[in-house]
């Protein structure tokens, strides 16, 4: 008598949402968190005097070379948070 049972006949249908609770919480925090560092990463492209006088008031130096340096950074994490989900 063959078993007829293969390691194919556990997966789920195509479609089927087979994430554990645990791995949708994580990707729900990594979209999250991709969101928040691209939208904060382009607001300093697009109002960079707000983002100077604050850079400003926090004594760092070259401050409009960090608003760019720093929007640039953002934007790359969240994309790269977001490549990530998507590659799971």
């Amino acid at each position: 008598m063959t078993d007829k049972t293969s390691p194919d006949d556990t997966t789920p249908p195509a479609g089927a949402s087979h994430r554990r609770p645990v791995e949708r919480w994580t990707l729900a925090v990594r979209w999250t968190a991709a969101i928040v560092f691209v939208v904060f990463g382009t607001g300093k492209f697009v109002n960079p005097a707000s983002e100077l006088a604050s850079f400003r008031a926090y004594a760092l130096p070259a401050a409009g070379t960090f608003v760019y340096a720093i929007g640039v950074l953002e934007i790359a994490g969240g994309l790269l948070l977001a490549m990530r989900s998507w590659w799971r």
